[in-house]
């Protein structure tokens, strides 16, 4: 396995180098000196390659802690894997149990949970056109 190098952005004269980019799996690939394909079924079909190659894959996705990204695993499943929740007042402490029980029981379920804060309020007029046109028939 070649020694990892850094992975960070180009640096222009004068300027400090950007903060340091996400691994890709062509940066394990370079680093455990397989292709990138290879690098793709040792991560997401472990048993389609020879056992030394997933304990090279793993070893380097480890040592460039490698994160998977859920939205490029996204495009060919068609899912997201994401779950959002709009409520009415975020700051209103009724909210909070639901919250952190959706939260939680999102992650124990694989899930990311977005969370957003509707401005309708039913006394006021909507702030925003799409949000105006919820809850009228």
């Amino acid at each position: 396995m070649k020694e990892a190098t850094p992975v960070v952005g180009i640096d222009a004269p004068g300027r400090q180098k950007r903060a340091r980019q996400a691994a890709t799996i062509y940066d394990i690939a370079r680093l455990a000196e397989v292709n990138a394909s290879t690098v793709s079924r040792g991560l997401n079909n472990p048993d389609r390659v020879t056992a030394r190659t997933r304990r090279l894959v793993e070893a380097a996705a480890a040592e460039l802690d490698y994160k998977a990204n859920q939205f490029a695993r996204a495009l060919p499943m068609g899912r997201t894997q994401t779950l959002g929740l709009i409520v009415a007042d975020i700051t209103n402490p009724s909210f909070f149990d639901i919250i952190r029980g959706a939260g939680a029981t999102a992650a124990e379920r694989g899930y990311t949970l977005v969370l957003a804060e509707s401005t309708r309020s039913w006394s006021l007029p909507a702030r925003s056109p799409w949000l105006s046109s919820i809850g009228r028939s």
